[in-house]
């Protein structure tokens, strides 16, 4: 597990720094590791680090609240009947963070 600082603190692109890692991990197979993607400060940038490959992510819990908290989540939970429905189970969730 390889990691790496937070980029955007020095001007670097650190979205584009992960695609170089896991390109270069991918190109040698025999190197058995993960890139993990630490101290993530938005959503989309766990999305766009997950697409990229990257095997883990930090991120606090501030970010992991936005990313159960969507708009269309909640508005397809509240189509959902029973206790699940009616942001039931977003609530659950945000409960336990």
């Amino acid at each position: 597990m390889k990691f790496f600082i937070d980029t955007a603190d020095i001007g670097t692109d650190g979205l584009q720094l992960i695609a170089d890692v896991v390109q270069i991990y991918n190109a040698y197979p025999d190197f058995e590791t993960q890139v993990l993607v630490a101290s993530v400060r938005h959503p989309i940038h766990v999305i766009e680090a997950a697409k990229m490959g990257a095997d883990v992510a930090t991120l606090p819990p501030s970010v992991l609240r936005q990313m159960f908290n969507h708009p269309a989540a909640r508005e397809r939970l509240g189509r959902v009947p029973g206790r699940l429905g009616q942001d039931g189970a977003i609530n659950s969730l945000m409960m336990m963070l």
